[in-house]
């Protein structure tokens, strides 16, 4: 009789280490699972952000030519000396075609912008003015407003060579970033944030432009 207690009680000991390690085993794998899948997760937002930034880099070139091109053109130069907004954004919309960008902007040379063409509404021309403004104070590169992120490149317009500094005004023109990429870039590098600026921004005054 007591070595049928004796059996009854290691064979429920067995049972009870049994069960706690496979409880534990399980818990192991699970926790190693939940860990695996976090580092997929973690791996496939990174190779996004990497695919994203060779994608921008790529458009950099292109889009900063372009605007070297544009802020040339001696029609542009026409326009902008005519100082009268309803003509140069009238008179700006073959030039907007011609850049073939997402947004197309001109500001006089006090920063006060006198066209502004997009191909998505909702982009009003009081974002494009406030984005502007820390664009020429911060050197910032995106432009955030109704939902719309544009990567964006900026370029004085002279009357004449650049050496003699008769500014005429302001180029900006800008590709829109497709919105799945630029949900992940958000919650990668700004979390929380509405707004995007550059990640290093440096104060500079109005009189010292940036190009790239």
């Amino acid at each position: 009789m007591v070595r049928v207690r004796l059996r009854t009680k290691f064979l429920l000991s067995m049972v009870l280490i049994s069960a706690g390690l496979t409880s534990l085993s399980l818990l192991l794998v699970r926790e190693s699972v939940q860990s695996q899948a976090r580092q997929e997760i973690v791996e496939g937002l990174r190779n996004s952000v990497s695919t994203f930034l060779s994608f921008h880099r790529e458009q950099q070139i292109t889009l900063s030519h372009s605007a070297d091109l544009l802020a040339d053109l001696p029609n542009l130069r026409a326009l902008m000396t005519t100082n009268h907004e309803a003509t140069i954004q009238d008179g700006s919309t073959p030039l907007w075609h011609l850049a073939n960008s997402d947004l197309f902007v001109l500001a006089d040379p006090s920063g006060k912008v006198v066209a502004l063409h997009t191909n998505t509404p909702g982009f009003t021309r009081e974002m494009a003015q406030s984005a502007l403004n820390s664009s020429l104070e911060r050197q910032q590169r995106w432009w955030f407003g109704a939902r719309h992120l544009y990567a964006v490149f900026l370029k004085p317009i002279y009357f004449g060579p650049a050496s003699a500094d008769k500014l005429l005004g302001f180029l900006i023109i800008g590709y829109e970033i497709d919105d799945r990429v630029a949900s992940r870039l958000l919650l990668w590098r700004y979390p929380g944030h509405q707004h995007i600026g550059s990640s290093e921004p440096q104060r500079i005054g109005k009189k010292r432009y940036f190009s790239d």
